[in-house]
């Protein structure tokens, strides 16, 4: 007589309160670029093992601390464990650019000197199919000074982005809808976004974009620090 399954065990709520977490990327550039969440709360519900079709939701809040300003990442949603498919709002409020520059800055770029972005995006996943529409705020930018106005921002001419911001209050708003097959290895989520704001970009501001290949965004490093957490 073959035995009856196990049941699943199913944890109803893990929760995380004042988490801090440092993100170490040795990919991106020869300097590992470090990236800090701070005071993250985070509740996850209905894990079950081993894993099944079910959903589990999850609310998530941190800090992020940059170079000249706080940023507040927030985000919520559902996500199937077993397959990966998701469904929640990603939200991002005044993150300092000037961190995070070997992820958008090549060699004939400007050198960006102050900015901050706000983003909010509705990301879906189903059967490693992403489709993302989102909106992007760059805010408050400033550049290094130096002869004339040559070089590029985020592949942009930078004369035409200079002064598209002196007549729109120094930000630039774009939407974008990014779209892509997670199990194709000529796409990347890092690439697939910087290339969605580029090209938006590039539409606000009467130019256009070449697309540019860039590596894959990937963790080489984590360091997790939690005050507390708690499972029920």
């Amino acid at each position: 007589m073959a035995e009856k399954p196990l049941p699943p065990i199913v944890t109803k709520k893990i929760e995380i309160k004042n988490g801090a977490l440092d993100y170490l990327d040795r990919k991106v550039s020869k300097t590992p670029v470090l990236t800090k969440l701070r005071d993250i709360e985070l509740e996850f519900k209905d894990i079950a093992v081993p894993l099944g079709d079910n959903f589990s939701t999850y609310t998530l809040s941190a800090n992020v601390p940059g170079n000249q300003s706080i940023g507040i990442l927030k985000s919520k949603g559902k996500i199937k464990p077993k397959t990966r498919d998701m469904d929640c709002k990603v939200e991002i409020r005044k993150l300092d650019i000037t961190a995070f520059k070997p992820y958008y800055q090549k060699k004939s770029d400007v050198n960006v000197t102050k900015g901050t972005l706000d983003l909010d995006m509705d990301t879906k996943v189903k059967s490693r199919k992403i489709n993302a529409p989102g909106r992007a705020v760059l805010e408050d930018l400033d550049f290094e000074k130096r002869p004339g106005l040559g070089g590029t921002f985020l592949k942009n001419t930078l004369s035409a982005v200079i002064i598209f911001l002196k007549k729109n209050n120094n930000e630039i708003v774009v939407n974008f809808v990014m779209e892509g097959d997670l199990d194709n290895p000529k796409f990347t989520l890092r690439e697939g976004f910087m290339d969605k704001v580029s090209i938006a970009m590039a539409e606000k501001l009467g130019l256009s974009v070449k697309r540019i290949g860039e590596s894959i965004f990937t963790t080489s490093h984590f360091t997790f620090s939690f005050s507390s957490v708690n499972v029920t």
